[in-house]
C-alpha cells in the first residue's frame, strides 16, 4: 500500500483497495452520499467492502465529512497554503498522487477569477504508476515530441520515462516543468518518482516555468505535461525557437485533434498518439511532421 493512501483515505476505503492491490488501481472516485468507484487496470468498477464490484448496490458511500477530511489531509491541513493548486481544482499529495477537487467555485467578485474550490462534493484520487521503459519505442533523436491521448491513458507516465531516458541514457540537461506535481512528485524540492537526473520546477504556471528554465537552467530538453491555452503553447514555442527541444503532452483523441489544438502556436517534429486506457503508455501511432 502506498503510504500516502493510508494517510489520505478513510480506512473503509483503504481496506478494499488492499484487497484489489494498489499496484492495479489507477483512480478512486469518491462522491459525498453516492456510490464510490475505482479504476482497476483501465476499467471502472464500483468500490465495495470486498473490493471491485460490477454492482452499484455493493458500493461504499462516503460522507461529506469524510470528503472534507480527505481534502484537509491532501493539503496537509493548510488549505490556505494550497490556494494556487485549489484555484485549478486539484491538490498534489505525497507520492505524486493528485486529488482532483469538485465543489463550489470560490470566485473573486471584482476580477471574476476563480480563487479555489469550497463546499467539497467529490474527489478524484489519481495514483501514479512508474513503467520504466514504456517509452523505449521512441527514438530520442533530434526534434520536439508531442504526446497525445484522451485523459487517463498514460501521458504523464510516458513523459516521466522520457525524462529519465533523456537525462540518463543521453546525458542531456533536462528540465521538467511539473505544474501539478505529477511527473516528478517533488517533496521539499526532491523528486520521489524516477525522472533520472532532471531538474524540476514544480507548482508554477507553465509559461513562467518554461521561460525561466531557459534563462537559468540551460536545458537541452524541456518536458511538461498538459499544454492547454495560448499562453502555454506560445511559451513552449518561444523556448523551441531558442534552441531547446520540447517534449510535452496534450489532451486529444487523435493526431488530427492534437494538430488542431497546437497548430500555428507551437511546432512539433513528432506526434505520438497513445491508445486505450487498458494499455496505459502504449503507442497507437507515431506521425512525423515537417517543421
Amino acid at each position: 500500500m502506498l503510504p500516502t493512501l493510508d494517510n489520505l483515505l478513510p480506512e473503509k476505503i483503504i481496506r478494499p483497495i488492499r484487497k484489489i492491490g494498489p499496484e492495479r488501481v489507477y483512480e478512486i472516485r469518491l462522491r459525498s452520499g453516492r456510490a464510490s468507484r475505482v479504476n482497476v487496470g483501465g476499467r471502472f468498477f464500483y468500490l465495495g467492502g470486498c473490493g471491485a464490484s460490477a454492482y452499484r448496490g455493493d458500493a461504499l458511500i462516503v460522507t461529506e465529512k469524510e470528503i472534507d477530511e480527505i481534502v484537509a489531509k491532501a493539503a496537509e491541513h493548510s488549505v490556505y497554503a494550497c490556494q494556487y493548486q485549489l484555484s485549478q481544482a486539484f491538490l498534489s499529495a505525497e507520492g505524486g498522487i493528485r486529488v482532483g477537487v469538485c465543489g463550489k467555485a470560490v470566485v473573486n467578485g471584482p476580477s471574476g477569477s476563480v480563487e479555489g474550490v469550497g463546499q467539497y462534493g467529490s474527489v478524484v484520487v489519481r495514483i501514479p504508476h512508474e513503467i520504466e521503459g514504456c517509452s523505449n519505442e521512441i527514438d530520442l533523436g533530434d526534434g520536439s515530441i508531442l504526446i497525445s491521448s484522451r485523459p487517463g491513458m498514460g501521458k504523464t507516465t510516458f513523459l516521466r520515462d522520457l525524462a529519465r531516458r533523456f537525462s540518463v541514457e543521453k546525458t542531456m540537461n533536462v528540465a521538467v516543468i511539473d505544474e501539478r506535481g505529477e511527473i516528478a512528485a517533488c517533496r521539499n524540492g526532491v523528486p520521489q518518482l524516477n525522472v533520472g537526473d532532471s531538474d524540476v520546477l514544480t507548482d508554477c504556471p507553465k509559461r513562467y516555468g518554461l521561460l525561466q528554465a531557459v534563462r537559468v537552467l540551460r536545458p537541452d530538453v524541456l518536458i511538461t505535461d498538459e499544454l492547454s491555452g495560448e499562453d502555454d503553447l506560445i511559451a513552449a514555442e518561444e523556448a523551441r525557437l531558442g534552441g531547446v527541444r520540447i517534449v510535452a503532452s496534450v489532451h486529444a483523441g487523435s493526431i488530427r485533434e492534437a494538430l488542431l489544438k497546437t497548430s500555428g502556436l507551437c511546432k512539433f517534429d513528432r506526434i505520438v498518439q497513445l491508445r486505450s486506457a487498458d494499455a496505459p503508455g502504449k503507442i497507437e501511432r507515431i506521425e512525423e511532421q515537417s517543421v
